[in-house]
């Protein structure tokens, strides 16, 4: 009777952790699966049918999404609004432009329908996008050279890309160019040595920036010149000053009545200043200034001043000339006005 006893007892045990565990089975699916309310902040992203090339603007847009879903497909949710949410937009022949309805899209043609959640609501509840097909159209490569000063003409390879443009402006591409900026090169570059650099390519500003480029670079092979430049100058004017009160009672006569320096002088300088000089040589003068008591001394050679633009230099030290000093007649007011001599 104990046996039989014991087994009547043990039954109805297992029978109640069976019943106990199937109940806490049930609850738990029931939890997991129990309606949640909920709002999302996503990105959505508006892409052209697949092996279709399209212009959408704008290509993405923030939006509020609300929904009701169970717990397990909230979690879902959440996995896939961590990154932007594709949205296909087919072309429209008749209109360029057109209102496009975010819920009715979400809800029905999204990964997010996919996952069975109820989409309440999005906003903006619908938003206009400019969907433009595109053709791809080859347009020629031009290097600007910038700030940069080249020993010779720069080489790009290739000579042309391809961009994807809308057919409007694809019709108007023609004379278009696309532009390889050599002041995107910020490494020190020696003068003198070939450089083979692979540079972005960029579309002109009435293309947009972002109108992609195939190939997206190119290589440009150009080599720099110096920043500097050396001038030769054969007829430096030489001009005699001093005190004027000196100057009316001694007369500067240079050696061999020479006008000009005997021998040709070579400055060094940025390229644009000596440039400038280049172009007006008769700006650069040879000036030998004496004191009153060089003068009373009645010195014969002197080293000159040549007077240059600031950053520009002589590369020898300024020549000596010789002279005689020689007292005026009667002790008068140089006709040159006292300050220069008898060379002006």
């Amino acid at each position: 009777m104990n046996a039989s006893w014991l087994g009547t007892v043990w039954e109805k045990a297992e029978n109640l952790i069976i019943v106990t565990v199937v109940t806490a089975l049930i609850w738990l699916y029931a939890e997991g699966e129990s309606v949640r309310s909920g709002t999302a902040t996503l990105t959505l992203r508006f892409v052209p049918p697949a092996g279709q090339t399209l212009a959408i603007d704008p290509a993405e847009r923030r939006v509020e999404l609300e929904y009701r879903c169970s717990t397990s497909e909230e979690q879902k949710l959440k996995e896939l609004v961590r990154n932007p949410v594709p949205i296909v937009v087919r072309p429209d022949p008749t209109a360029a432009v057109r209102s496009v309805s975010l819920r009715e899209r979400v809800a029905s043609d999204s990964p997010i329908a996919a996952l069975g959640l109820e989409v309440v609501a999005v906003q903006p509840e619908a938003i206009e996008l400019r969907v433009r097909e595109l053709e791809r159209v080859e347009l020629p490569i031009v290097v600007v050279t910038g700030q940069k000063r080249l020993t010779g003409p720069p080489v790009v390879e290739p000579a042309k890309a391809a961009v994807q443009l809308p057919r409007d402006l694809s019709r108007q591409s023609e004379g278009t160019q696309l532009r390889v900026m050599l002041d995107d090169v910020t490494e020190t570059l020696e003068p003198g040595r070939e450089y083979k650099i692979a540079l972005p390519i960029r579309p002109p500003p009435q293309l947009g920036s972002e109108v992609k480029v195939d190939p997206a670079r190119a290589e440009v092979t150009f080599s720099v010149s110096s920043r500097t430049r050396t001038l030769s100058l054969s007829s430096v004017r030489v001009m005699i000053m001093g005190p004027p009160r000196e100057m009316a009672r001694y007369e500067v006569i240079l050696r061999d009545d020479l006008l000009f320096l005997p021998d040709a002088i070579e400055i060094t300088g940025p390229n644009d200043k000596i440039e400038q000089i280049a172009g007006k040589p008769d700006q650069i003068v040879a000036v030998l200034r004496l004191t009153a008591e060089e003068l009373t001394q009645r010195i014969s050679n002197k080293q000159v001043e040549i007077p240059l633009p600031e950053g520009v230099t002589t590369r020898l030290p300024p020549p000596r000339v010789n002279f005689t000093i020689e007292p005026r007649a009667g002790g008068g007011m140089s006709p040159a006005t006292g300050t220069q001599g008898g060379n002006p």
